[in-house]
């Protein structure tokens, strides 16, 4: 999501080097635009309290 005039508005953009410490957005945003990254992972699959049960 991309910042546009205070509101969210969805914006496809392209990411560069993506590892835990740094994130790139090499293309797809404007100079001096604010830009609101979500992870994959906060909406992960997540094991039950006796682990895994089924197929993923």
């Amino acid at each position: 999501w991309v910042l546009d005039e205070g509101k969210p508005a969805p914006r496809e953009v392209t990411i560069g080097a993506n590892n835990p410490d740094k994130t790139i957005i090499v293309s797809g945003l404007k100079d001096g635009e604010a830009v609101i990254v979500e992870s994959q992972a906060k909406n992960a699959k997540k094991p039950g309290p006796g682990g895994w049960r089924g197929f993923l």
